[in-house]
């Protein structure tokens, strides 16, 4: 999955480059487990540097408190933000991410949590953490089927599917 994110990164950045005002990002790739932050010791080097951490599809697999423990970490200790999109609860409570191995043809299920929207901001507000504008949330409509969603998109319709919202930390100690 990094390897695909890597590459459509570089795409947009190819195809945007000529039109930019300015140098284009450095944009770095790394594995990382935020159960287990010390065997990845290239991005703990990275702990207290950034201005924004970019989650999407993330937190379903985490307890809620380790992934703002890992977010709070990587955040510039002056402050910075999140962006934050997930499965919606309501999704999760049927069913949970996978993926099909291409070479075994086996259906893959890692560990899926149904985190409530109320409870990941809850727990943000705990390390210093506020929401900054709307909290967004988006179920599966008949006119998405075909357009945004395939057809097995079909059971999904009515069933809120994913929530997304911007948090600011503001450099406050904090859990």
């Amino acid at each position: 999955m990094l390897e695909v994110a890597k590459q459509r990164c570089e795409n947009h950045l190819t195809t945007t480059a000529s039109n930019a005002l300015h140098a284009p990002p450095i944009l770095k790739f790394h594995e990382f487990d935020a159960l287990h932050p010390d065997l990845f010791p290239e991005v703990k080097q990275l702990e207290g540097k950034a201005d924004l951490v970019l989650s999407t599809l993330v937190l379903e697999h985490l307890p809620v408190d380790a992934f703002f423990r890992s977010v709070k970490a990587l955040l510039k200790p002056t402050g910075g933000y999140l962006l934050l999109t997930n499965m919606h609860a309501e999704m999760g409570r049927i069913s949970q991410a996978g993926f099909v191995d291409g070479a075994t043809g086996e259906k893959i299920r890692g560990l899926s949590y149904a985190h409530e929207i109320k409870e990941v901001i809850e727990e943000g507000r705990k390390r210093s953490f506020e929401v900054v504008g709307e909290v967004g949330e988006r179920d599966v409509q008949e006119g998405d089927l075909g357009v945004l969603v395939g057809e097995r998109g079909k059971k999904w319709v009515g069933v809120k599917v994913w929530f997304g919202f911007v948090m600011r930390f503001d450099g406050r100690e904090g859990n």
